[in-house]
């Protein structure tokens, strides 16, 4: 199934949907990026070092989102295999990947975090919907030209003719026209 680019799928304006199908938008790591909360960032590492049983510190809750390859990220975008898949096949996220249905790579992860899944199905049929729409043209794509090249102007040629055959010349005999002729045979009849 071809699907469109990623530019052709629609998210709401507040929507940054990251390669796993996780709403960046509402990341606190995202969210403090973006607006320097200094607040948000102590209470998010805290919260993030008891949840997941490492120590967070606040330095690390800073993000551009993991579909932007450069800038800072938070330390697990840089092992996560999914998001490594997902730029490996140059894909805007999994819900644009032809192997999305039965990827073994993201298929445990989307059945712990069921908002992930919903996210990335709501942009495949977004895509799919707008390649179904697309018209589908009839003509063919007119070849470009290079500036310095200018087409040439096409000979106009006949068709040839078929030759025609030669014909023999008729021997020429000594007549006097009919009128002398006439005049003749009268003085010589006198």
């Amino acid at each position: 199934m071809n699907l469109a680019p990623a530019e052709a799928y629609n998210l709401t304006i507040m929507e940054n949907i990251s390669i796993c199908g996780l709403d960046c938008a509402v990341c606190p790591a995202y969210t403090a990026h973006i607006t320097d909360d200094w607040g948000l960032r102590e209470a998010t590492a805290k919260e993030w070092s008891t949840a997941f049983g490492f120590e967070c510190k606040p330095e690390m809750i800073d993000c551009v989102g993991c579909t932007v390859v450069d800038g800072v990220h938070i330390g697990h975008c840089f092992e996560c295999v999914i998001r490594k898949c997902g730029l490996g096949r140059g894909v805007a996220n999994c819900g644009l990947c032809e192997m999305f249905g039965g990827c073994s790579i993201i298929g445990d992860f989307l059945v712990k975090v069921p908002q992930a899944k919903a996210n990335l199905e709501r942009v495949r049929a977004s895509a799919e919907t707008k390649v179904e729409a697309k018209p589908k043209s009839k003509l063919k794509p007119k070849t470009r030209l290079s500036p310095k090249a200018k087409p040439k102007p096409k000979a106009k040629t006949k068709p040839m003719a078929k030759p025609k055959p030669k014909l023999k010349p008729k021997p020429k005999t000594k007549t006097k026209p009919k009128a002398k002729r006439a005049g003749i045979k009268a003085r010589r009849s006198r």
